[in-house]
């Protein structure tokens, strides 16, 4: 299914993000992963582990018997939030549908001190990386499940690649779990290859990357 004229796809300023979008935009970010492969819809307070949207109205931890409390919360989203936009080259897109954020992806400058990512310090992927001058990271990219199946996913990676892209980054780079299938897919085949670097910020997740056609060079 393609996208219809109801659904839109649009880079947002970040001073209208703040006064416009950024309730909605929080409010997707916590349902986006409460699915497969993600399951962050709970905790469980005692083992740790984490569970799908199926447990949302389940007390108890079916492993453990610990208490299960919310994943994500509004609080936590805010603050990830905040310290992407303080991020260098912060780009934010948003899916829309009848002025209703339904998906997006954001992303900025990767800086390793800032975000806390450690690449490996030797071998030969490290080699590779150092001759990258500028990289840019995609933090988050997620699409409503409601309306999956109709491209906007590409569309939003697609867009944000390109606002590297005018501004001049060699290559972008984001995690994903290489259990998720349609995921992986996708980023292959936009050009993104994968890589045996794990992202930090994701337990789990591997880095993928794509060479960048700078305007410039």
């Amino acid at each position: 299914m393609r996208m219809n004229a109801e659904l839109f796809i649009s880079e947002i300023k970040l001073k209208k993000f703040e006064e416009i979008y950024r309730r909605d935009f929080v409010e997707n970010y916590i349902e986006v992963w409460k699915d497969k492969p993600w399951n962050e819809a709970v905790k469980c307070a005692s083992c740790g582990k984490n569970f799908g949207r199926e447990y949302e109205k389940t007390n108890n931890c079916p492993e453990c018997r610990g208490a299960l409390k919310p994943y994500w919360s509004k609080n936590k989203v805010d603050k990830d939030i905040d310290k992407a936009l303080n991020q260098k080259d912060c780009e934010i897109i948003l899916a829309m549908n009848k002025e209703k954020v339904i998906g997006f992806s954001y992303g900025y400058k990767f800086d390793e001190p800032k975000s806390g990512i450690e690449l490996i310090e030797s071998g030969p992927q490290f080699e590779q990386w150092k001759k990258v001058v500028k990289i840019s990271y995609i933090e988050g990219l997620g699409v409503l499940k409601q309306f999956k199946g109709r491209g906007i996913g590409r569309k939003l990676l697609e867009t944000i690649t390109r606002c590297f892209e005018d501004k001049n980054y060699d290559m972008i780079v984001l995690g994903t779990l290489p259990v998720n299938g349609p995921a992986m897919n996708l980023y292959k085949s936009l050009g993104f290859e994968e890589t045996d670097i794990e992202d930090p910020k994701w337990s789990g997740s591997r880095y993928m990357k794509k060479k960048l056609n700078r305007q410039n060079s």
